[in-house]
């Protein structure tokens, strides 16, 4: 929970189109890695960590995944079932009609271009949906169990080994878990002020303002399979979200920077990057965001 000091700074969500379809994106992400696997079956309980307004849970039962979902955040939403349902329905039927105009319409937050292949152009009309809770709930205060929990983005809000231990333990056997994970090795330029964003991010927002203990280090490829095989998952797949120029030109986040592993600038910042952690190689200054999926044999 929050101390009352700090909830100026958490204004209650409200649910909006834009929120939604930027999850969409999000869980285009989760469904496509997901179905490579061959697990797109159904699921009885869901939870969602930092799932915010709660859109990965209800496009999760939106496509017959899941039947119950939880999502748990720190900031409240203000929920609106009617809502919630007005914006789905805007989505599918504003689809309907403009999906064949354009291939390249839904170019996502990071650059990544989604064609009509995507589950963009397979959400149905009718569909039976669960039980759906978003909630400010302590994650490491829940007991109950869940066949499938996610995290987007939200892994760098806690202590990675203690967040590990504790999505094992509320995963039934045999429970799966996603994890989308942002890296921030590839920044606009790589200098020794930017190989301290990590550290400058978490006291000046998290601990300060959030007061949450995180330990938030620019953690490799590597590092989250030990992380997460220590924990006692079985890692099914890890996939490193790379892009590449014609990414970087479509992102409104990223620049396209010289990652040449011949150029000397570049040699320059991996080798500060070693200062940081000694495991870093040319692959993670250019992964954008990492994509992992766990099970609990």
């Amino acid at each position: 929970m929050l101390n009352n000091k700090h909830a100026e700074y958490i204004s209650k969500k409200k649910l909006t189109s834009e929120e939604f379809i930027s999850d969409l994106r999000m869980f285009n992400f989760f469904y496509e890695f997901m179905s490579q696997h061959g697990l797109l079956r159904k699921y009885k309980k869901h939870l969602d960590i930092g799932g915010q307004e709660g859109y990965l849970g209800f496009l999760c039962q939106s496509v017959n995944l899941v039947d119950d979902s939880l999502s748990v955040d720190i900031k409240e939403i203000e929920e609106n079932k009617i809502l919630r349902i007005y914006i789905y329905y805007k989505f599918v039927i504003k689809n309907f009609f403009s999906k064949y105009k354009s291939l390249l319409r839904f170019t996502g937050k990071y650059g990544f271009v989604n064609r009509v292949t995507s589950i963009y152009n397979k959400l149905p009309l009718i569909t039976y949906r669960g039980k759906l809770e978003t909630s400010m709930k302590n994650v490491f205060e829940l007991n109950e169990k869940f066949d499938l929990i996610t995290s987007i983005s939200s892994l760098d809000f806690f202590k990675t080994d203690e967040i590990m231990s504790k999505i094992y333990n509320l995963l039934s056997e045999g429970g799966i878990c996603y994890m989308h994970i942002g890296c921030y090795w590839y920044l606009k330029k790589i200098n020794e002020n930017n190989l301290k964003f990590w550290g400058e991010i978490q006291d000046n927002y998290y601990k300060t303002i959030l007061n949450i203990q995180t330990d938030c280090p620019p953690y490799t490829v590597e590092d989250y399979c030990k992380l997460a095989s220590k924990a006692g998952f079985e890692v099914v797949s890890i996939r490193r979200n790379i892009q590449g120029k014609e990414i970087t030109k479509r992102s409104v986040v990223m620049d396209d920077t010289n990652c040449d592993p011949y150029d000397k600038s570049f040699i320059d910042m991996l080798n500060k990057a070693k200062h940081i952690n000694k495991n870093v190689s040319y692959e993670d200054l250019r992964t954008l965001a990492i994509s992992l999926i766990l099970k609990k044999s």
